[in-house]
């Protein structure tokens, strides 16, 4: 039994054990919103090469309930990923913004995608 008081607040900001895809580099477009992404998929016990999905299939998927994280590879270490953050729809219905971790959306008016990963 784990006593409340133990819990650290880095073990309840961790990635899930079992996610759907891992973004592992993005291309935005002029507006700030996500051109493609760069995305290892999991099929069964195992990863894909990466796959390319644009912004309106990512978010297609997010909302069908796949999860999402960022991270890269280890390299040599075949299935084995570095995990980072876990990405999420921000925003309201019609107005998603794809962002990552805790990062919120801009309050300035500015309506664009965050992913905190390289480009490509």
């Amino acid at each position: 039994m784990a006593l409340p008081f133990l819990k650290t607040k880095s073990q309840d900001n961790r990635p899930p054990k079992r996610y759907d895809g891992v973004i592992e580099a993005v291309r935005y477009d002029p507006t700030g919103h996500i051109a493609l992404a760069r995305v290892h998929e999991r099929r069964g016990m195992v990863f894909s090469d990466h796959i390319l999905l644009t912004r309106e299939e990512l978010i297609r998927r997010l909302k069908a309930g796949q999860v999402f994280v960022t991270g890269r590879r280890v390299p040599r270490m075949g299935n084995a990923f570095e995990v980072f953050d876990v990405v999420r729809l921000a925003g309201a219905p019609g107005q998603e913004v794809v962002v990552s971790g805790a990062t919120e959306p801009a309050t300035d008016g500015r309506d664009h995608d965050h992913l905190n990963v390289p480009l490509f």
